[in-house]
């Protein structure tokens, strides 16, 4: 995870959010609750969900009516016209997307990123 400043997004709410692919967590208590839920999945669930802890943020990647709902977990999803770029659900970054995720997977030198806003930062995804 890396911070992020350098793209100066100017977040604004989408008018129809992107469809769900992964839950984010960045507060203490989100992180354990993620944490406990991807514990409780079956095996066939787990085989099914991709997950990325960091120092102060986690990410489970599954199918949208598998997430769990949580207070305090946000949603992430593909940003359209560049899928490798993840981008939370209900903002938009007000920026040419092709341009942003250029701009990102050169930063995070990675193939597929996640672009968060609170905190700002960049995570390169497996």
């Amino acid at each position: 995870m890396t911070p992020a400043a350098a793209f100066a997004p100017q977040w604004r709410l989408r008018p129809e959010p992107l469809a769900i692919g992964a839950a984010v967590a960045c507060t203490n208590a989100a992180i354990t609750a993620l944490h406990t839920w991807l514990e409780s999945l079956t095996a066939q669930d787990r085989d099914a969900t991709r997950a990325l802890h960091l120092p102060g943020l986690s990410i489970a990647f599954a199918a949208a009516h598998t997430l769990p709902w949580f207070d305090q977990i946000a949603y992430a999803g593909q940003c359209p016209g560049a899928p490798e770029l993840w981008l939370p659900t209900h903002l938009d970054p007000g920026l040419p997307a092709e341009l942003l995720a250029r701009a990102v997977m050169r930063h995070t030198r990675s193939a597929s990123a996640l672009l968060w806003h609170a905190p700002m930062c960049t995570v390169a995804l497996p």
